[in-house]
């Protein structure tokens, strides 16, 4: 702190006249510590996009097995040609670079062909999961202006749109008429590869627009896991960016993608499949790492490779597979869907197993973060601050909202013609130069790994005729964390009315465990006093 107070004065007599919050604290040396540890590995991608980086894992090895899902498997050159076969049928039904494509599958090969194919015609993939309610998948698809969705099967809610609804059981006989070479198409790393939707604190989701730059960029030579030829478990929703690097992990490093056709698979149901397929990379939100190693700790001993996190991890839960499995490579996880999945990445060792959650690491490739006050001047380490991510992964935009983008996506004030996303993540260095994630700054909370906005579950609350106010919070249940709503109803409401109200709403991930009555929400005296 005294080296700190003596650079400030020295800046101060230097020029007077500038503010205090433009002026930094630290040391040139600590000024170049954390240079230090921003500096990581970069890779020239820019040539290329997502379907070359495919298209040269066929060239490499065309015979190996690509996809499985139950008795279905694909080579490379097998399930290049299916791809390849729709994506020229879409192209002859009019698709056009950067026009943005729905899919509605249920899990089977056709929903990885889809992707891949949307791309290759030039399409910007937007997964609609069958699971969500009729009115959330509207708002996406009008949000997103969608036309064309690609399914198995009539979706009836979805009738009501202005869509065509391109049915690949009906068509079979058009599409494997078509060609299987690779379809030309001028798409380049800045063009987008996918739009993914998130909880949003004004009432609706909001749309986060992945560039293939960002894909490409989680994993290709990564540096943070080792990801070539391994055989990986695809059972993320392909709603939720944790499927961006199980898909893509897989299928651009000549791996192995392992489909689980059950659309959500219970903790047996992945023990039996990381046993029978021999999984050697699985990758877990922290909620579900910390039940296996309780409840399916024998099914987790194929794995070379176990990535968790979008929620904090229990050391006690890594201690006890590292003893049992001592071969086994926890890694620790952070990132935010508008930085394509990860951010950080810690590979687990003794050391951190002292904290109550281990360190989320350094940034991984082609990713710098900044970890600042509130003048967005660097905090000295061990110094709480704000993390802010720049580098490649960074999304182009949330769809359709200038100033949320705006806000969120800001110019980086030490790289020209770079941005930073502020994350809204509080964080901190440690004096090996580790990130230590303590929190989030606003009312975000992760449920089951995925981002909750409580303000987006408290203003469709507020829509129910029965209900006056409503609070959202989350509390602890044998260490997992849950929502429940605090209700000030008119009269009185009926806790299923309002879970069946919100379940037409909302995914099932956001609907409270609990509903509690109350008659006056507490406030504090401050708060009465402004009241």
């Amino acid at each position: 702190m005294a080296v700190h107070f003596q650079t400030l004065l020295e800046a101060i007599t230097a020029n007077s006249e500038q503010h205090l919050s433009d002026l930094t604290i630290l040391s040139l040396a600590e000024q170049q510590q954390i240079r230090n540890w921003n500096q990581l590995g970069y890779q020239d991608l820019r040539p290329y996009n997502v379907c070359q980086l495919f298209e040269q894992q066929v060239e490499l090895a065309p015979d190996a097995i690509a996809l499985v899902c139950e008795t279905e498997q694909f080579t490379y050159r097998s399930l290049n040609a299916a791809v390849n076969k729709l994506a020229h049928y879409l192209q002859s039904l009019g698709v056009h670079l950067g026009e943005t494509i729905g899919f509605y599958f249920q899990r089977s090969p056709d929903l990885i062909i889809s992707i891949l194919a949307i791309l290759k015609a030039g399409g910007v993939y937007l997964p609609l999961d069958p699971t969500c309610p009729a009115e959330r998948l509207a708002f996406m698809l009008s949000d997103a202006q969608v036309k064309r969705v690609l399914t198995c099967s009539a979706i009836p809610a979805l009738q009501t749109l202005n869509l065509q609804q391109i049915r690949l059981d009906v068509d079979r006989h058009k599409i494997t008429a078509c060609s299987t070479l690779n379809p030309n198409s001028p798409i380049t790393s800045e063009h987008l590869a996918y739009i993914m939707y998130t909880s949003g604190s004004t009432g609706t989701p909001k749309g986060v627009c992945v560039p293939h730059r960002g894909i490409m960029r989680l994993v290709r030579q990564p540096n943070y896991v080792d990801l070539d030829g391994e055989v990986i478990l695809q059972a993320a929703p392909l709603a939720f960016d944790a499927s961006t690097f199980e898909i893509w992990g897989a299928l651009l490093n000549r791996g192995r993608l392992i489909l689980l056709p059950t659309q959500q698979p219970d903790l047996e149901q992945l023990g039996q499949a990381i046993a029978q397929y021999q999984i050697s990379t699985l990758w877990l939100t922290a909620g579900l790492f910390h039940l296996m190693v309780e409840e399916q700790l024998a099914s987790l001993q194929p794995l070379r490779q176990l990535l968790a996190g979008g929620d904090s991890l229990s050391s006690q839960h890594i201690q006890k597979i590292l003893q049992i499995y001592s071969h086994i490579r926890i890694i620790n996880g952070y990132g935010p869907t508008e930085n394509t999945t990860f951010t950080c990445c810690r590979t687990i060792c003794n050391s951190d197993l002292s904290m109550t959650s281990p360190p989320i690491g350094s940034p991984i490739s082609e990713t710098k973060v900044y970890i600042l006050d509130r003048y967005l001047q660097t905090v000295p380490i061990s110094i709480p601050g704000e993390l802010y991510a720049a580098g490649a992964g960074l999304a182009q935009s949330y769809l359709n909202q200038p100033t949320l983008t705006a806000e969120k996506f800001i110019p980086n004030p030490f790289t020209a013609a770079s941005r930073l996303y502020k994350t809204g993540d509080q964080a901190r260095y440690r004096e090996d130069g580790t990130i230590e994630y303590l929190g989030r700054l606003d009312q975000q909370v992760k449920i089951r790994g995925f981002r909750v906005e409580l303000g987006e579950i408290e203003t469709i609350l507020a829509q129910h005729p029965d209900v006056q106010t409503a609070i959202i919070t989350t509390y602890a249940e044998a260490g997992h964390k849950r929502l429940v709503a605090y209700i000030v109803p008119h009269s009185t409401c009926d806790a299923s009315n309002l879970r069946d109200f919100l379940k037409s709403k909302l995914p099932d991930y956001m609907i409270p465990a609990a509903f509690v009555n109350l008659d006056a929400l507490p406030l504090t005296a401050m708060v009465r006093l402004t009241v």
